[in-house]
């Protein structure tokens, strides 16, 4: 029972670092939805792209570094953070009665639609990177228990 607690001990040590290393990085990204979220229809459109993507990129940062956001669960309570909020900005974007006046209505949900499709369309993007990042890594770790075992 001697060998089995350093190794124990070893292991929790790992995951301690690897959950602090996730929250670092993702308390990084949360001035990038602040500013994505601040009167986001008064930013011009390459603001907005400039922080949605600063959002993606970060979550791809944190997914790439970190196991702890490889698992599924993980990943997916991670995007439907940043999905809300940016959802939340969206919303944000529609301030008057669409149908009292119905140009500026239509202006501000225009707004609201772009916010979204900018961010599906950046998301995309990234996650054909991230496909490929998993392809190596999975290639590389076949690779290396292949290697562990004998000829």
């Amino acid at each position: 029972h001697g060998d089995i607690i350093p190794d124990l001990r070893e292991k929790v040590d790992q995951a301690m670092e690897s959950v602090g290393m996730a929250a670092t990085a993702v308390h990084c990204f949360l001035p990038c939805l602040a500013m994505a979220s601040k009167e986001a229809s008064s930013l011009r459109v390459n603001e907005r792209m400039g922080a949605l993507r600063a959002i993606v990129h970060s979550v791809y940062l944190v997914w790439s570094q970190t196991d702890y956001y490889h698992e599924p669960v993980n990943f997916t309570r991670l995007m439907a953070l940043v999905a809300n909020d940016v959802l939340a900005c969206a919303q944000a974007c529609v301030k008057s009665d669409i149908f009292q006046d119905r140009k500026k209505g239509l202006s501000e949900i225009c707004v609201s639609m772009d916010i979204c499709a900018q961010f599906r369309g950046t998301y995309v993007n990234k996650k054909k990177e991230a496909d490929a990042e998993d392809e190596r890594r999975f290639l590389q770790d076949r690779q290396e228990f292949q290697a562990t075992l004998p000829n």
